[in-house]
């Protein structure tokens, strides 16, 4: 008996060892083992834009939320536009937004350029339906600066509203602003 109560205590103490380093856990026969959350970020269907400025493209403005109730805006720099010279571009930043409809509330990132991260992401605060929101929308703010006159420009996008509690989008994805220089 004594053997069985320490294989038992054992059994019990590596359980909960993995349970607290990876969220894994071990069911017994008969008995319903829990599943962890899957928190990997997902794009929102097809509600992504994509810009070009001079007839390049310069980067991807996604919406995506994860299994765990998050939802945030994801700037993608494109890959040749931040390792290539451009005509008469002497600098590009993005600073990325998320808004949540009912609250009115925007959470931004730092501004970031094309020479740094290759990435730039936002979370939109306490969750997906944190007050009632449900409602989400991703934007991007673009400056570039040029050598010629103009000296800068601005280039504003945002995907279209993505309503959690439906599985809806609302509006279109749009984009505005200075996007030619010639």
């Amino acid at each position: 008996m004594r053997k069985l109560r320490n294989a038992r205590r054992a059994v019990a103490m590596t359980a909960a060892t993995l349970a607290a380093l990876g969220g894994a856990t071990i069911g017994t026969a008969g008995s319903a083992g829990a599943t962890a959350l899957d928190c990997a970020w997902r794009q929102v269907g097809a509600n992504n834009v994509n810009i070009t400025m001079n007839g390049e493209k310069v980067g991807y403005l996604y919406q995506e939320y994860d299994g765990c109730y998050h939802v945030r805006a994801h700037w993608v720099w494109d890959s040749y536009y931040r390792t290539h010279a451009h005509y008469h571009t002497t600098g590009a930043w993005v600073k990325v937004a998320i808004f949540h409809g009912f609250a009115e509330q925007e959470y931004d990132s730092a501004v970031s350029g094309s020479t740094g991260p290759a990435e730039v992401a936002v979370n939109g605060g306490n969750g997906i339906y944190y007050n009632g929101a449900g409602r989400w929308t991703a934007g991007v703010t673009i400056h570039t600066t040029w050598s010629t006159s103009p000296a800068d420009a601005w280039t504003y996008a945002g995907t279209a509203t993505h309503n959690y509690h439906t599985g809806d989008n609302n509006g279109s994805p749009y984009e505005s602003g200075d996007r030619s220089h010639g």
